[in-house]
């Protein structure tokens, strides 16, 4: 079978079973179009690394059609098309492009309310615990009418 063919098939089979499917149906047709006219199993190891690597260093991108793949290549192999897959075993770990850096809770808010005078801000207020709208650092037991809030039977 083509592997134009097989990725239509592969296709039409996941969005049956209700999957979305856009970005791997272009990730399969692109790797089929790069591919040419081939039957499945003439797919060589060297020319699928090849579309997997492009042209830079490893990506997200690069993980996503590893995994698109990945699932066609499941298919196939489960369907008899192919007796081996071509997909590498493992993907490379991505290099992570963004390190977070860990802020305090006071880093935070302290931007966005002010620390002193009316209206300050205290860090217990971000924390109600239940319905009754006792802080954490208070009185967590505290009946309805030392919280302010009124009888929740009214």
């Amino acid at each position: 079978m083509k592997l134009r063919q097989a990725v239509e098939h592969y296709l039409s089979l996941k969005q049956s079973l209700g999957f979305r499917f856009a970005t791997d149906r272009q990730i399969l047709k692109a790797f089929s179009q790069a591919m040419g006219q081939v039957r499945v199993g003439q797919v060589k190891p060297t020319s699928l690394r090849a579309y997997l690597d492009g042209s830079g260093p490893v990506t997200r991108n690069w993980e996503r059609k590893w995994v698109a793949l990945r699932g066609f290549y499941v298919f196939a192999l489960a369907r008899g098309l192919v007796r081996r897959s071509p997909v590498p075993a493992w993907a490379p770990k991505v290099a992570r492009t963004f390190t977070p850096m860990p802020l305090g809770i006071r880093m935070v808010f302290g931007e966005f309310f002010p620390r002193s005078g009316p209206g300050a801000f205290e860090f217990g207020d971000i924390f109600l615990e239940g319905s009754n709208g006792a802080r954490f650092g208070g009185a967590p037991f505290a009946a309805f009418g030392q919280t302010g809030l009124g009888d929740p039977a009214q």
